[in-house]
């Protein structure tokens, strides 16, 4: 707690026997140094702020260490499309959505969010906008339509088809979806009602170049991938935007914690609309 009349103080606290005191030291050097950058340049976006201290970076550079780029000269960060596209140029055959009916190879699954990109598109959905997903876990088209939709530079919002039809009228038009993608059917009226558009999509078996083509013009690692809500247990359901950057760090974070391969599977069990289910499919 700080008083008006008081400077705002910086306490490092640290575990002796793991880390040392100069490191300490040099983390709250650091600190102060983002801290002041921000203040200082309120209006400055946060990739643009150095993150070492011009007298560490020189420092660095004077002992021959391995001295950090800095962020603004770095290149384009990695977004989950084109992860996702990377892993269907080195693996185009391999098994990407596995159900009891069948198996998509990561080339079908391209293929089919490439198809839905482009139909997206065609509507007019561009980068900025947010588009809602309304199908079941297990459903296999579930995967291709969320891709799809990030392929277009959109955000996905996660529709869960079970819950109560005027809550999800009301967040969607919370949103202002520019489009609603359904496993088939219209849909229900009362969402057709708060969607300019409802597209229905199967399984396709397209070539995949047509979703290589479309990538260039996806998201940047800043754009919103989805959109998630609150519960709404202390009031009206809050929403919670998550950026692709976000969203990859926390994959890797995840895959390298428990060593998750490329021989690996996750289980569609969670119902749309709670963040693990869609770090189960993009797993």
């Amino acid at each position: 707690d700080f008083l008006p009349e008081d400077d705002p103080a910086l306490v490092i606290e640290a575990a002796r026997g793991q880390v040392p005191a100069n490191e300490a030291t040099l983390i709250g050097a650091r600190l102060t140094h983002v801290l002041t950058a921000l203040v200082d340049n309120p209006d400055l976006p946060l990739g643009r702020i150095d993150l070492l201290p011009a007298t560490e970076r020189e420092l660095l550079a004077t002992i021959g260490g391995d001295v950090p780029a800095r962020d603004d000269a770095a290149a384009p960060r990695a977004t989950v499309v084109s992860t996702f596209l990377d892993s269907v140029r080195r693996r185009p055959d391999a098994p990407a959505v596995l159900w009891s009916g069948g198996m998509m190879s990561y080339a079908a699954l391209a293929a089919a969010a490439g198809d839905i990109a482009v139909r997206l598109r065609q509507a007019g959905v561009a980068r900025g906008h947010v588009v809602g997903v309304q199908m079941p876990p297990g459903m296999p088209d579930l995967v291709s339509a969320m891709l799809g939709v990030m392929m277009a530079g959109a955000a996905v919002v996660p529709v869960d088809p079970e819950a109560p039809v005027a809550y999800r009228a009301a967040r969607l038009a919370e949103l202002d979806v520019a489009a609603l993608i359904v496993g088939g059917g219209d849909g229900e009226p009362e969402l057709a009602a708060v969607c300019p558009l409802v597209l229905a999509v199967g399984q396709r078996t397209a070539s995949p170049s047509g979703a290589l083509a479309v990538a260039p013009e996806g998201p940047a690692a800043g754009d919103p991938a989805y959109v998630l809500f609150t519960s709404g247990s202390t009031g009206v359901p809050k929403r919670v935007v998550v950026d692709h950057d976000a969203l990859l760090r926390r994959l890797s974070w995840l895959a390298e914690h428990w060593q998750v391969t490329a021989d690996d599977r996750t289980g569609a069990m969670v119902r749309p609309g709670f963040d693990p289910s869609l770090i189960a499919l993009l797993m």
